[in-house]
């Protein structure tokens, strides 16, 4: 059979196209920290591309357009170490023979104390043909629609699609009663994600009057993407759920992709799910990662562009899903991973979410992968998250650098950018208890932007955290005139307040920041526990529901 895969692969003449779209796939095979050592040309010392493993192992890519495989091995694999590397994968786009395979296995096996994995010409087909059609439709301009393979047609069949359909449904949960509990748990915080879960006591005026047998049975194999079943000593013996997870199975059988996402609750075993599938330890995640791992599913099923993603990240974090919008931001970066701006996106909404460790990772990332093209808001977050993981010297440094590069190269983001690097070096001077020359920054801050509110705003809060209440409350004030739309003052001054034991007025700072950022969790809890000190213990929980909601 003709295959235009196969035709493009043998034509395929650019070495550092095929290091990209091989660093692509190991991105999509679920490696981590992929990295193409030389991008844009020039020696890479015979380290093509470097990634990790699930289990934390190191990795090694070689990559090669030529047809001498045997002498092109002996060159790179000759140069490795053994224990230097656990994983070695060798992308070509020649015919490997099986005793070529058994041989390059063996040497690795033997002499570097590796696993070996070969993707020769027909694996590399089988990926892009199969699982990775964006890929394939990237540098081989393949599309889904277009691959112009000559295939038997069988009359009547249906046209596949590489997408499901829709369902009324994004998870159906199986469980027993005595697991209600966990279900809940998982269900309510899918809901606040904007999942739509099939979960009994959400369906109750539905169920009522159905024939459950029939309805259920439809329920859990025509109607969900997944079907998440909570495996327990309870869940293999009743009728109820044997039931359920039958009709799941028989979706499963159907389908060309996993269906079912098991998740333990103990160490029973259920007929039907085998022990080598791969589950989740309700005891050993949150119900967030749990949360998280399904969001990161569901978003598989839509195909779209890196500018939709990055558009519907935007709209995730304004409607206040956060979970939401970082699974987007990590798909429109995995779509180009030689752009800086994606990584910055990803590093920006970990460091709201306080993973600091995670954001300067992504930062970390970003910058040794484009470090032509990064712009300065990508070390604004590096420094931030710093900040955030007490590296002060090295966050302060970080500040300095930021500064010298604006003034020398005018940001095209104005004096507002300058402010922010200068405030930012205020900020870890007082973590380190610097007091005077970082109050001595906010003043030169207040003097080079004197209607910009960031100045007076690091200078009221710094005050607000040495208990100088009533100064802090002076210069907030003065933001407040600046910028009176700005929720931030608010929540400062209301800080403030509440330190004070002033708690009406507080109370109404915080209703003004909730007006200003209605959407922001901190004013709800803050205007919580001004209620609870005004004894006021009913609208308090109002307040707390709203930031229970929004987790």
């Amino acid at each position: 059979m003709f295959s235009h895969t196969i035709a493009a692969l043998e034509k395929f003449d650019n070495q550092h196209d095929f290091e990209r779209m091989c660093a692509d796939i190991l991105n999509a095979s679920g490696y981590k920290n992929v990295v193409l050592m030389a991008p844009r040309g020039g020696s890479d010392g015979g380290v093509d591309i470097t990634f990790t493993t699930d289990s934390g192992g190191k990795g090694l890519a070689c990559v090669t357009l030529r047809k001498d495989i045997d002498t092109k091995f002996k060159e790179d694999f000759s140069k490795r170490k053994a224990g230097e590397f656990n994983v070695y994968v060798l992308f070509c786009t020649a015919y490997l023979t099986a005793s070529q395979k058994l041989q390059f296995t063996q040497y690795c096996l033997n002499t570097l104390q590796a696993e070996f994995i070969p993707n020769d010409i027909e694996t590399i087909r089988s990926l892009l043909d199969s699982t990775m059609l964006l890929i394939r439709e990237k540098y081989l301009h393949i599309s889904p629609g277009n691959e112009n393979v000559k295939v038997p047609s069988t009359a009547g069949a249906e046209e596949e699609t590489p997408f499901p359909q829709h369902y009324p449904y994004d998870v159906a949960l199986s469980y027993s009663s005595e697991d209600r509990s966990y279900a809940e748990a998982l269900a309510n915080t899918l809901q606040r994600q904007g999942i739509k879960v099939f979960y009994d006591k959400y369906e109750k005026s539905t169920l009522w009057g159905q024939d459950l047998y029939t309805y259920l049975s439809d329920i859990y194999q025509n109607k969900a993407h997944y079907c998440v079943i909570f495996i327990s000593q309870h869940y293999a013996t009743k009728l109820w759920t044997t039931h359920e997870r039958k009709a799941a199975q028989a979706r499963a059988f159907t389908e060309q992709r996993a269906y079912i996402l098991p998740i333990r609750l103990d160490k029973t075993e259920i007929p039907g799910i085998l022990p080598t599938v791969a589950y989740l330890d309700w005891h050993e995640e949150t119900v967030e990662s749990i949360a998280f791992t399904i969001l990161e599913k569901l978003e598989d099923f839509s195909p779209k562009s890196r500018q939709q993603w990055f558009q519907e990240c935007e709209a995730y974090w304004e409607d206040g899903y956060a979970e939401k919008a970082l699974i987007a931001s990590k798909k429109a970066t995995s779509i180009d991973p030689y752009d800086w701006y994606g990584y910055y996106k990803t590093a920006w909404i970990l460091e709201r979410l306080e993973q600091h460790q995670e954001a300067l990772a992504m930062c970390e990332q970003g910058i040794q992968r484009d470090p032509t093209n990064c712009e300065d808001i990508i070390y604004f977050v590096k420094a931030g998250a710093l900040l955030g993981l007490k590296r002060y010297n090295e966050a302060l440094t970080t500040y300095e650098q930021l500064l010298q590069n604006q003034y020398k190269h005018k940001s095209p983001y104005g004096i507002q950018s300058y402010l922010e690097a200068l405030c930012g070096k205020g900020n870890v001077l007082f973590e380190l208890e610097r007091y005077d020359e970082a109050f001595d920054i906010y003043e030169t801050a207040i003097q080079l932007g004197p209607i910009i509110t960031i100045g007076y705003q690091n200078k009221g809060y710094s005050l607000y955290l040495l208990d100088r209440n009533e100064e802090a409350l002076a210069v907030l004030e003065e933001a407040i005139r600046i910028a009176p739309k700005d929720a931030y003052s608010y929540q400062v001054k209301g800080d403030a307040l509440y330190d004070l034991k002033r708690f009406e007025e507080a109370l109404a700072a915080y209703e003004i920041a909730i007006q200003l950022k209605p959407k922001d969790k901190y004013s709800y809890r803050r205007k919580g526990d001004t209620l609870k000190a005004l004894n006021r213990p009913v609208e308090a929980q109002q307040a707390y529901e709203v930031v229970k909601e929004r987790q």
